[in-house]
């Protein structure tokens, strides 16, 4: 197969696009010129050297746009937009297209074609992104690599103590409780790390009412300047979201708190090695009752978060001692 110009999509997420780097990133180095449509990573921009970020074009520009491409790579994420350019593929209005679909059912989805690729539900997002592009160009070799770099003169993980909290995401059934995400905050304190809450800035107002002036919540009016704030922070403690995965990048220990042990085996942080805490399997998640999943907030503690993340720390603590460079 012979190429010259791809289109990389991500899903609308910050996870999302840093996932699908993978694929930019693998393309690019094979020698195609790749564009990477992510609004997000355009923030972001000064962390990938050499990379071409752009928006996600109107549905009515689709065929304009992508039919100059050799190759457009997808991730599927059930949209309107990735189903025209499913619809635009079968017209015969694309050269071609390779969707990644992270979860498949064939009465669901269409058919599936030559370039496409099914993900495993056992293998974490960004694995299996790595797996499908080494597939689709044919080449043995696996890489994680997103093209992720220190853009200045940060130091990585300076300020060991340092715990990001990232309390929120795009769904509140996804937040674990404020009351519990404070408590967890004093624990941290206590034993001599410094929380330190990270949220968009339209919440920021409300955070500081929630933390009551005992933690910092720092004005980050860009995704740049937050990442400079993980990549020289020690740790990442938050709910179900796209930060995680920005900070497993940075090569930071993760922990993130989560109501759904299954899809998280599909949608943890991938690059470094952290922890997902669910509640257990054994509160029952009867029909019509659904305890685990409608009452998961209830069931995972502060001190059970703290004791995890001490754990965390530990081995943290062993693989430092026992490597000499991680990034």
């Amino acid at each position: 197969m012979t190429l010259d110009l791809v289109a990389v999509i991500p899903a609308k997420g910050i996870g999302d696009s840093l996932i699908m780097m993978v694929a930019s990133h693998r393309l690019m180095c094979q020698g195609f010129q790749v564009t990477t449509f992510s609004k997000p990573l355009q923030e972001l921009n000064q962390w990938f050297e050499n990379h071409k970020f752009v928006e996600r074009p109107p549905l009515d520009k689709l065929e304009e746009i992508f039919s100059a491409f050799d190759l457009v790579v997808m991730q599927n994420d059930n949209t309107e937009f990735a189903r025209a350019l499913i619809s635009l593929h079968k017209e015969g209005k694309l050269r071609a297209l390779s969707t990644f679909y992270p979860t498949y059912e064939e009465k669901k989805h269409c058919h599936l074609m030559a370039l496409d690729r099914v993900f495993h539900e056992e293998r974490p997002m960004v694995d299996n992104t790595a797996r499908a592009i080494s597939s689709i160009l044919g080449l043995n070799h696996i890489s994680k690599n997103n093209g992720l770099r220190n853009p200045s003169a940060l130091s990585h993980r300076r300020y060991k103590h340092k715990v990001v909290i990232h309390p929120t995401s795009t769904s509140d059934d996804k937040n674990w409780s404020v009351a519990k995400y404070i408590k967890l905050a004093h624990l941290l304190q206590d034993e001599g790390y410094s929380p330190i809450f990270t949220v968009a800035p339209g919440e920021r107002e409300d955070w500081i009412k929630h933390t009551n002036g005992m933690f910092e919540v720092p004005f980050l009016p860009t995704l740049h300047e937050l990442a400079n704030l993980i990549y020289e922070s020690g740790f990442m403690i938050g709910s179900d979201s796209g930060l995680g995965h920005l900070a497993s990048n940075m090569q930071l220990p993760t922990l993130i708190i989560s109501n759904h042990e299954g899809r998280m085996k599909l949608w943890r942080p991938g690059w470094y090695k952290g922890d997902v805490l669910t509640p257990s399997n054994y509160i029952p998640n009867i029909k019509g009752l659904r305890l685990r999943e409608n009452k998961w907030k209830s069931f995972i503690s502060p001190s059970k978060v703290f004791k995890t993340f001490k754990s965390l720390s530990l081995k943290e603590t062993f693989l430092l001692n026992n490597s000499s460079s991680r990034y």
